[in-house]
């Protein structure tokens, strides 16, 4: 396994394109078809491993970069559709007030809990953000902490980071630097809680529910060494569903979350966090 260090993070989403663009040239012969044309391929008549997942930072990449802006881009709509249009009774009112300063009360109480052990409640973070009713973007912190608690956000990265660095070392001529990305948005968190640390995995699943993500990674080469900067992206858009009864937490179903939406006293609002981490191999 490559040795890593985390870095700095980068606010930006869409990571800095390479230096140089493979594909500015057309003209440019890919005989093996790994995407790395023949002038740049340390190994142009073998397929480079996979090179079905990822692709090479170029024009290509613009359209993942949409999907992650589709992703807000749907949220927002449906926070316009659904924000304040709700029609109710003086009691349906009342009860759905009651279910937001209850909620308002456990995650400040989740918050204060965490502080007491030197903890952050991201979990806390994110549903008080929804119910200050503001709707600004929310970045996460400690990334680090989902990459290595987190079930899946570890098996990601585990994954992304192993096939990255065996795609650099079977295309990367030495003295060069290639970027990468994968080609997908790829699952990064489930709606469900996952994890070995109980309190980890609660706070990931409150944080984000199902979410979205993708990663960037730049090498370069040394003879025999090589560098790898790479960047961990995962998004989702924080919102609720009318008509999904699956409970957040006992007694508080998506669709009573939605209602305070609907209400106009809670608003959605698009999430998401990064991590930047060195690695040599």
């Amino acid at each position: 396994m490559p040795q890593d260090k985390e870095i700095a993070i980068d606010s930006e989403l869409v990571p800095v394109f390479a230096n140089w663009n493979y594909k500015s040239n057309p003209l440019l012969k890919d005989t093996d078809g790994d995407g790395v044309d023949d002038l740049h391929d340390e190994h142009p008549l073998t397929t480079s491993v996979n090179y079905e997942d990822y692709v090479l930072v170029d024009m290509d990449f613009m359209s993942e970069v949409q999907e992650v802006m589709n992703i807000k881009e749907v949220g927002e709509r449906k926070r316009e559709r659904d924000y304040g249009k709700g029609k109710y009774s003086e009691k349906e009112i009342e009860e759905i007030y009651k279910k937001y300063v209850l909620m308002g009360v456990m995650a400040t109480g989740l918050e204060g809990a965490a502080v007491g052990i030197n903890r952050e409640s991201l979990g806390a973070k994110s549903m008080l953000h929804y119910l200050d009713n503001s709707g600004t973007d929310f970045e996460l912190s400690d990334m680090n902490g989902f990459i290595t608690t987190e079930k899946v956000g570890k098996e990601t990265y585990a994954t992304g980071l192993e096939e990255m660095s065996d795609y650099f070392l079977n295309t990367l001529k030495n003295g060069e630097s290639m970027t990468i990305v994968t080609k997908e948005l790829f699952v990064a968190h489930e709606n469900e809680i996952n994890g070995t640390n109980p309190y980890e995995a609660f706070n990931w699943f409150i944080a984000l529910g199902q979410a979205s993500g993708y990663m960037v990674a730049t090498a370069t080469r040394n003879g025999d060494s090589y560098t790898m900067k790479i960047r961990y992206i995962v998004c989702d858009y924080y919102d609720w569903d009318d008509g999904d009864e699956k409970e957040l937490i006992p007694g508080f179903s998506n669709a009573e979350m939605w209602k305070m939406t609907s209400l106009g006293i809670a608003k959605p609002y698009f999430v998401y966090g990064e991590i930047v981490k060195m690695h040599w191999f």
